[in-house]
């Protein structure tokens, strides 16, 4: 079964440019795909909540991973057009939206 995830990660990422230069000067020039993902989710509960549910349709990944790798590789595209470098794996962990451990995806400032 098909499915469709392109308008919900547009509301997801309408103020992306904005997010990332937030978190950029917060974090000394950089920011991580998790610090994206968990801001976007909280101020976009019901966008978030439309996309995980969208994503029950996804045929072999959980709502959670399919959801995210969906936000992944939109703000992989986003970042190198906003002119930010990476993604980066550092090698380090961080924690995910759930607390569990994940790799550490870094984007840094070009400008």
């Amino acid at each position: 079964m098909a499915y469709e995830v392109k308008d919900v990660l547009d509301k997801l990422f309408k103020d992306a440019s904005r997010i990332m230069d937030e978190l950029t000067i917060q974090n000394g020039g950089e920011f991580t795909s998790q610090q994206f993902l968990k801001y976007v989710a909280q101020h976009n509960q019901a966008a978030y909540i439309e996309l995980l549910n969208r994503c029950l349709a996804h045929p072999a990944a959980s709502p959670f991973n399919a959801a995210h790798q969906h936000i992944g590789n939109k703000l992989s595209e986003v970042a190198r057009k906003a002119g930010y470098e990476g993604p980066f794996d550092e090698g380090r962990t961080e924690t995910d939206i759930f607390d569990n451990p994940t790799g550490r995806i870094v984007y840094r400032s070009r400008r």
